[in-house]
């Protein structure tokens, strides 16, 4: 369970931001809350909010060459006035629609959901093409120094990149950052199969796979008894290496060598594995945020905090008496107050698996009957409709 800090009107935010903006520095680890705009006026709002919760994902540690901590500094300094204009622009927007009293938790779900959208964004084929260099790099998703952001993570999975390359990959970056608040036309495509591949490597078949990292030793076949780790509770860190390896295993196929699109796909589907989602933005585990409640219609906090609504799909195996063997999130379809219908709630979407995956565990399933088994196990699928009182 989350704790009572974590939620006030303006969710969480850093512990501190320096007095002087945007700077190279690390990121704080504590966060505490901020307060409502009751008193103050919109703009000193906009001005603290930004201050305190989006600075601090917009650090980078210094221990980055000098190119990309000059250009690092410049993209903030342009992209912080763009956010408050941003904000100032949807805060209007919401006080015009129904329920203006949510005009402020509703622009900053707008806010958080354009971290999300910017993890999976891309500004075209040469983007890609700098991105999959870069990421050929053994070490592109070590960290400089932790704690780290996204837009460290970001940067650091660069910096193998000739400065040359390096040059032109800050340029898109930049560019991403400027299409904030704009429509985007984001490839949809489901995450390497990080899980499903730790498990055969668990097994013995590496077939098709490279060597698991020393990095990520506790999730595979050499874990130190009851210290095995899972890619389903996987932090932010852990996430870019497992899905890094993935990435790696799949470009390594001798079919993928020469197919341009094939290789983009595989970079949208390692861009879906390592997004941002909410709960790392108020500095929290997706673990907790997506516990459920000992409540009788089971919401976990953080969704209905933010008022998240919709149904997530789940698909189902069962044996031949009804036992529940597996379940694994197929579809989402969510709705979030302040999102607009046609923009994708990417920080919101994984906020109800957890729950959704608990409700699945705790039904009773009947027997299949008839030709519905094959191999033994039978494969459905389980909507679960999430709608708030």
């Amino acid at each position: 369970m989350l704790s009572k800090r974590a939620f006030t009107n303006l969710a969480a935010c850093a512990a501190f931001a320096m007095a002087s903006g945007p700077a190279v520095a690390q990121v704080p680890a504590s966060a505490p809350s901020a307060s409502a705009p009751a008193a103050e006026s919109p703009t000193a709002w906009i001005d603290r909010f930004v201050t305190l919760n989006v600075v601090p994902h917009l650090r980078i540690h210094a221990a980055h060459d000098e190119l990309t901590k000059q250009a690092a500094l410049a993209m903030v300094t342009e992209h912080l006035p763009r956010v408050r204009a941003l904000m100032a622009a949807w805060w209007q927007q919401e006080l015009a629609a129904e329920q203006p009293q949510l005009a402020a938790d509703r622009t900053i779900a707008r806010l958080y959901n354009e971290f999300a959208l910017w993890s999976l964004d891309s500004t075209g084929p040469a983007h890609d093409a700098l991105v999959l260099q870069a990421l050929q790099s053994e070490t592109a998703c070590h960290p400089l120094a932790e704690p780290v952001t996204e837009f460290d993570q970001r940067l650091t999975r660069l910096r193998s990149l000739p400065p040359e390359a390096l040059t032109q990959a800050l340029g898109h970056e930049r560019a991403l950052l400027a299409r904030w608040g704009q429509p985007r036309q984001l490839q949809a495509a489901k995450p390497l199969p990080v899980a499903a591949w730790l498990e055969k490597v668990r097994k013995g078949d590496t077939a098709g796979l490279l060597p698991l990292p020393g990095t990520l030793r506790a999730y595979g076949p050499d874990a130190r008894p009851g210290q095995r780790k899972e890619a389903s509770r996987a932090r932010a860190l852990d996430r870019c290496l497992l899905n890094h390896w993935a990435l790696r295993s799949e470009l390594a196929r001798p079919e993928l060598q020469a197919d341009a699109a094939a290789r983009a796909l595989a970079l949208a589907r390692f861009r879906e594995g390592v997004a941002i989602q909410l709960p790392e933005l108020l500095w929290t585990s997706r673990e907790a945020a997506g516990t459920p409640l000992k409540s009788d219609d089971g919401y976990p906090e953080l969704p209905k905090r933010f008022g998240v609504e919709g149904t997530v799909t789940l698909v189902v195996e069962l044996d031949g008496k009804g036992n529940l063997l597996n379940a694994q999130v197929h579809d989402r379809q969510l709705r979030v107050p302040g999102i607009p219908a046609d923009v994708r709630p990417a920080a919101f979407e994984a906020l109800l698996d957890e729950a959704s995956l608990a409700k699945a565990k705790a039904m009773t399933y009947r027997a299949p009957v008839g030709d519905k088994l094959k191999d033994g196990v039978m494969r459905a699928t389980q909507p679960f409709v999430w709608a708030l009182q």
